[in-house]
């Protein structure tokens, strides 16, 4: 069976357009010619592709699919060309990467930095959000990999998880907060503390509440929920509340003695991070060279606690 390129344009076309009129106009082509295209396509494919309704047409649920994936080829294409083009004129081209929201705030930098130092025509398009949201991401090529936190739940067949590194957050105050006197928390110290914390739905979020679970507590309800990390970072600097971070996203904040990250001890294991990317391609050359400065960056600044890494299929 196959399917040429020219087919999958007549089909996004007609989606666009909403009528095989209007679709044909804007392609050039006869009404009769784009219709016979749409035929030819569904018959190599066996499924109907579109119903005809009152005010033009719409698409099955066989349709949805072809037009998703004609939409992410369209995407590639133009990604390629433009990745060419930028060869051609003697820059690297762009590698469109994302991070997990608190996650790999100061190995990202450090990472790009010495790509930059090697091959100073790269350009990068960083993407930031929740977990979902950067599979969202990488499931429609918007990105080639992202940086973030495993979570429990499948993201499916289609993506594999590269490990990097454990992650421990830790709890954060300002400097002269009550609990910066500690070097390490327990968590029946933070039941009653004012809490900004991200999303109930995020990784993040479900450690937190992890650590109150594992000791046999009710998680504490927090009285601003914000997915906003420069919004919490000046509500800590100015008040008494606490919150629950990852230290590279505090590093700087630290290093000035604003913010104060503490350990909390508990028996809940550590978020695995790593790089999550599509199953069935290969990584561009600039890509392979960013993913291969992450790790390296990852052993010189002690991020790996064990010399090994592992892949798996995210199941």
């Amino acid at each position: 069976m196959g399917v040429e390129h020219r087919q999958l344009t007549h089909v996004l076309a007609v989606a666009e357009k909403g009528t095989i009129g209007k679709a044909a106009q804007s392609l050039g082509l006869s009404q009769p010619t784009l219709t016979k295209s749409i035929r030819t396509l569904e018959a190599a494919l066996g499924v109907k592709l579109f119903e005809r309704k009152p005010r033009g047409v719409v698409p099955t649920v066989y349709g949805e699919v072809v037009i998703a994936r004609a939409r992410s080829v369209r995407l590639h294409l133009h990604d390629l060309l433009n990745e060419l083009q930028s060869l051609r004129v003697g820059i690297g081209g762009v590698v469109k990467i994302g991070m997990a929201q608190g996650v790999a705030s100061r190995l990202i930098p450090l990472a790009t930095v010495r790509v930059l130092d090697s091959h100073p025509n790269v350009r990068f398009s960083l993407r930031t959000g929740a977990v979902d949201q950067l599979v969202a991401l990488l499931e429609a090529g918007d990105i080639e990999f992202a940086v973030a936190p495993f979570g429990r739940q499948s993201y499916g067949s289609t993506l594999i998880e590269e490990f990097l590194f454990h992650d421990r957050p830790v709890i954060v105050v300002r400097a002269d907060h009550s609990l910066a006197q500690h070097s390490q928390l327990q968590p029946n110290q933070l039941v009653n503390c004012k809490w900004v914390l991200s999303d109930v739905a995020t990784p993040l979020r479900r450690a937190f509440d992890q650590i109150f679970v594992s000791d046999n507590l009710p998680p504490p309800t927090p009285i601003i929920e914000s997915d906003s990390v420069v919004y919490t970072k000046s509500l800590l600097m100015e008040t008494d509340f606490a919150a629950f971070f990852p230290r590279d996203e505090i590093l700087a904040e630290e290093n000035a003695r604003l913010l104060y990250g503490i350990p909390v001890n508990t028996n809940v294991p550590p978020r695995p991070v790593g790089i999550l990317r599509r199953r069935s391609e290969v990584l561009s050359p600039f890509g392979q060279i960013l993913a291969a400065a992450i790790k390296a960056v990852c052993r010189d600044f002690g991020y790996v606690a064990e010399a090994k890494t592992a892949n798996r299929s995210v199941a």
